[in-house]
């Protein structure tokens, strides 16, 4: 028994320490509400790198579709406003779960949150049960009325989800 423990808990790190690619994610000025970015698409747009880091596009719709594979693992990753010139506005990312955050104290009004890194999973329709193609899921607004906008969000998904090799 005390082996299983031991592999268990060596996985648990394995997985905890895996560094997976830092991404920056452009998102069209002014742009609020929720946003996916779906994975592993062959018709998806080509995959673009800067200094190293995944470059997501966020299009007008809030639904970029990509050829990136799905990876999951420690990273860093920064969302920019862009305008029609090109000229970035850095967001602030919130975890939801910090109890410590205080968005009064704080110039900007606008930030990313309730992000997510979903794997792939299932749905069903009149032809039966398929797979779907994994995807991130972010909210970018103020912070405010969590459980409204995570619904808002949820339904966002739902909506775009994609069947895999779609």
């Amino acid at each position: 028994m005390k082996i299983f423990y031991l592999l268990t808990l060596s996985f648990i790190i394995g997985c905890a320490q895996k560094k997976a690619d830092d991404t920056i994610t452009l998102i069209p000025k002014g742009y609020t509400g929720p946003f996916v970015i779906i994975l592993n698409q062959k018709n998806g747009e080509q995959k673009v790198y800067e200094d190293g880091k995944r470059l997501y596009k966020i299009p007008e719709n809030g639904v970029l579709i990509t050829k990136f594979e799905a990876e999951f693992g420690v990273q860093t990753n920064r969302y920019y406003y862009v305008d029609n010139s090109g000229i970035r506005e850095e967001i602030k990312w919130l975890n939801i779960y910090d109890r410590t955050i205080d968005t009064t104290k704080t110039k900007e009004n606008t930030f990313v949150f309730l992000e997510e890194h979903l794997g792939k999973g299932s749905g069903f329709d009149e032809k039966g049960i398929y797979n779907t193609s994994p995807m991130i899921s972010c909210y970018i607004g103020e912070y405010n009325d969590l459980e409204k906008k995570a619904n808002e969000q949820m339904k966002f998904i739902f909506k775009n989800q994609r069947k895999e090799d779609e």
